[in-house]
């Protein structure tokens, strides 16, 4: 890392303190969400083993059948209800009529995206 900084800064002369500024940034801002979904994990496992709720759930798909294949259905299908409740504020987002935003499935993922008819290609709406 530091001599990709030192080769970047004093031999080619690209990388200036404004664009050194916006990558140490746009790096903390990645890290930091990082950071909160590792600190909730953790704080949901902690809870999750002090309250005993994990052995009350694994209690409760086990009671309901012992077939590994039946509780990993169940265990699915609890991920896609989760899943469901979790991205629904993407499909109150209100667009305007004429922004040509649509949904995109990339990347196992959905984000909206717009149709730049000038380059034919298609951008991220932010």
């Amino acid at each position: 890392m530091f001599y990709g900084l030192f080769v970047g800064v004093f031999i080619y002369r690209t990388l200036t303190f404004r664009i050194l500024y916006d990558i140490l940034r746009e790096t903390v801002a990645g890290t930091s969400v990082v950071m909160i979904v590792v600190t909730c994990a953790g704080l949901y496992s902690w809870l999750g083993a002090t309250v005993g709720l994990i052995d009350k759930i694994a209690a409760l798909l086990l009671g309901i059948s012992e077939n590994p294949l039946v509780i990993l259905l169940m265990i699915n299908i609890i991920l896609l209800f989760a899943g469901m409740l979790l991205r629904r504020d993407l499909h109150r987002l209100r667009l305007p009529a004429d922004s040509g935003a649509r949904y995109c499935h990339v990347r196992l993922g959905s984000h909206l995206v717009r149709r730049d008819d000038d380059h034919q290609t298609w951008r991220s709406v932010r």
